[in-house]
């Protein structure tokens, strides 16, 4: 596949995991005022702006870091003894439910696809040179 293509894939990647991150924190700053607990989501939102930012510069550390961010997502246990506890996660999900005995486990497919996704580019090494190639 042309070098080119896989810059615009890494672009591609790097937006739809700041738009991830930037859904997170408004998911965030919109329930600080009901004081519900949802303290984490800012931890889990800052990893993803900042894998954001470095993937759209062209970092190889920028898909690195989506590895760590796009993994919490992946999945969550619900137990059925605890029926009150909706946990409140900001971020973009399409996911499935698989309901076990214990409980019901949700799987994102969106943050798999975007796992796989940030993976395969570290592993090709796609990274913009275009800015180093510039300046030299």
């Amino acid at each position: 596949m042309n070098p080119a293509r896989w810059i615009c894939a890494g672009r591609l990647v790097a937006g739809l995991t700041l738009a991830n991150a930037a859904l997170n924190l408004l998911v965030w700053t919109m329930g600080l005022p009901s004081g519900g607990a949802i303290g984490s989501l800012p931890w889990l939102a800052l990893p993803g702006l900042l894998s954001g930012a470095l993937a759209w510069r062209g970092q190889a550390a920028g898909h690195a870091a989506a590895l760590l961010f796009y993994g919490a997502q992946l999945a969550g246990f619900h137990p059925y003894a605890a029926p009150h506890a909706y946990p409140l996660r900001g971020a973009f999900s399409l996911a499935f439910a698989v309901h076990l005995p214990t409980g019901v486990l949700i799987v994102n497919v969106f943050a798999i696809a975007l796992l796989v996704a940030s993976a395969v580019l570290l592993w090709r090494g796609c990274v913009d040179d275009g800015a180093a190639n510039a300046s030299a």
